[in-house]
């Protein structure tokens, strides 16, 4: 009986994933909570990292804000509005060439690398231009 629950919450969270762009947990498990209201706030965070342990997802971190997540993947770089805290896509090639330089820098092995760039979405560039400090 609790694998069936279990696979009908990885479920839920899986379909969030899809229908939300760049999600943090807590939307998440608002969105499962619309269709599964009973779900811990513990188990949604424990089917995400396993996703990510399983390299179903990535977890993009920025600064302080909290994690968003990616169905897509592949390693591939990120955008964060230090303002709104939006995150998309960036369609850079991965370096694994960085990955050699930095193992050589730090004597260690490194599994992967995520490239997050900060600063200004468009919309909030454009609200900042235009605010009451403009000019």
């Amino acid at each position: 009986m609790t694998a069936e629950r279990n696979t009908r919450q990885k479920q839920a969270v899986q379909r969030a994933l899809c229908e939300l762009d760049h999600p943090t947990a807590a939307q998440i498990l608002t969105r499962v909570r619309a269709e599964l209201p009973s779900v811990s706030q513990g188990t949604v965070y424990r089917i995400l990292d396993s996703l990510e342990r399983g390299g179903k997802i990535l977890r993009i971190g920025a600064d302080e804000a909290p994690d968003h997540f990616d169905l897509t993947a592949h390693p591939h770089g990120h955008f964060q509005c230090r303002r709104c805290g939006r995150v998309t896509d960036v369609p850079l090639p991965y370096r694994a060439e960085a990955d050699r330089e930095v193992e050589r820098c730090s004597g260690g092995r490194v599994e992967r690398h995520n490239t997050v760039f900060l600063g200004l979405c468009p919309a909030c560039l454009a609200a900042e231009k235009s605010g009451p400090h403009a000019g």
